[in-house]
């Protein structure tokens, strides 16, 4: 066995302990010797994934995106459309559309690459928590994610009941859980703004049935012309319209 055979063997080792110190101490001695390419980067985390998809999504995923680039597509986004296409999609699921922008909530905001397809919403890239008190932004430092996570008890409660309507599917097609889901079924109180669409979706807690007010915004890239967007703009805005109303 070579040496970057036995180092990623330790970093599967570690990270099915949950030794998490000596798991980000391994993981970066095996990037730094392997010199991956993306798409061998992505499978290595596609394999995290499979092996444990809660912790994966409650600590690693977090803690691995970068904030906001200002090229349209950074190498987080190239690494989310690969695993979407290769492992990410449910018998039958076709991608609609893809942009930049963000899906809140009450108590979160994910800011980054959002794809619809007939299926779901799903939504890439960084998350922010808010306190009582003030805002929170999830910072992506590896070490202090993984053992610090910023996701609040709140979020996690609602992306495992989310997961849970989805987990089904995802395991009988063998899909990777990677990026967060939101339903499209079965919505409520529909409302499109100019900047932005927003509904209400119910979600199965395992203590009871949370209603949950979504909005989606469509962001404009920094380096992106002002007028370019505005056209983009609306014409996401009816592509999600026009799928969101097929659901009510």
């Amino acid at each position: 066995m070579s040496d970057i055979d036995e180092l990623k063997k330790e970093v599967l080792m570690r990270f099915d302990n949950q030794k998490l110190f000596k798991f980000v101490k391994a993981l970066v001695r095996f990037l730094k010797a392997a010199n991956l390419s993306l798409e061998e980067l992505s499978d290595f985390y596609v394999e995290l994934s499979r092996r444990n998809p809660e912790i994966f999504m409650e600590k690693f995923f977090p803690a691995s995106q970068m904030p906001q680039q200002s090229q349209p597509l950074n190498d987080n986004d190239k690494m989310h459309l690969y695993v979407l296409h290769k492992y990410g999609l449910l018998e039958g699921e076709e991608i609609i559309t893809q942009f930049f922008g963000s899906v809140s909530e009450k108590k979160t905001t994910s800011s980054g690459l959002i794809v619809l397809t007939n299926f779901r919403l799903i939504s890439f890239g960084r998350q922010v928590t808010r306190s009582a008190q003030k805002k929170v932004q999830v910072k992506p430092r590896l070490g202090s994610m993984l053992v610090r996570s910023a996701i609040t008890r709140h979020r996690k409660n609602i992306q495992k009941a989310i997961m849970r309507s989805f987990h089904k599917d995802l395991k009988e097609w063998n899909v990777v859980e990677w990026g967060y889901y939101y339903p499209i079924y079965n919505i409520k109180k529909f409302k499109r703004g100019n900047k932005s669409i927003s509904y209400t979706i119910e979600v199965e807690t395992e203590k009871k049935t949370l209603s949950i007010e979504m909005t989606i915004t469509p962001l404009r890239v920094k380096s992106q012309p002002k007028e370019e967007f505005a056209e983009q703009q609306q014409v996401i805005l009816n592509q999600l319209e026009q799928k969101l109303k097929e659901h009510q």
